[in-house]
């Protein structure tokens, strides 16, 4: 699994450092230790089968010249920047009326979550995007917008295969939501959800 989370990350800062901005090259873009935890996190809570296919998602788009990350960004707009996104969505591939009913779904689970964890962690919730897209400012995205973006880049395969690993979670009553936020607190180096929350309580966050 480590593995197979290294390789998906090494393609993705890989394109991801070819992303171009119209303001220019993003902070961010320079900053591979961010990128590495908040991807690292994510991925460590999916299966074996998800992240294969991701990978070969990746593997795909990289043959034919794609870049998915900057595919991403575009799609983004979509909720970030409408009018700009119309000017360049004949530029992107289609998304199939299939492919946005599975990123519908997979966002509506994953953001339920979300919201879950606000309720119980507001302190740790205040410090990351808004969750939702009617919350976001300034072009800022938003969970959602994020996540749409992002899920419209993933195969049918992939989605088919997201879909059933977060309803078998649900089904076991766990969240990949707190799983993906516990991950990420645990790698800024607080033991727990609740650790973080108590300590950023304790700064006076």
């Amino acid at each position: 699994m480590k593995d197979l989370t290294d390789r998906i990350i090494a393609i993705e800062w890989d394109m991801f450092d070819k992303v171009q901005n119209v303001s220019g090259r993003a902070d961010c873009q320079n900053d591979r230790a961010t990128f590495d935890i908040m991807r690292r996190s994510q991925f460590e809570a999916w299966n074996e089968d998800l992240l294969l296919s991701y990978l070969s998602d990746l593997d795909e788009a990289s043959e034919a010249g794609r870049n998915l990350l900057t595919e991403k960004y575009a799609y983004i707009m979509e909720y970030t920047v409408p009018s700009e996104f119309r000017a360049i969505k004949d530029k992107l591939p289609p998304v199939s009326d299939e492919k946005k009913e599975l990123v519908r779904r997979i966002a509506n689970l994953c953001l339920a979550g979300y919201d879950e964890l606000a309720a119980d962690y507001p302190l740790l919730a205040a410090r990351g995007r808004p969750i939702r897209t009617a919350q976001q400012t300034d072009g800022y995205p938003s969970a959602e917008a994020y996540m749409l973006g992002e899920l419209s880049t993933f195969s049918l395969r992939t989605l088919r295969l997201y879909l059933d690993h977060l309803l078998r979670l649900c089904e076991s009553g766990q969240s990949i939501s707190r799983r993906i936020l516990e991950n990420s607190v645990k790698k800024y180096g607080f033991a727990s959800l609740d650790d973080a929350e108590a300590r950023l309580r304790e700064a006076g966050a």
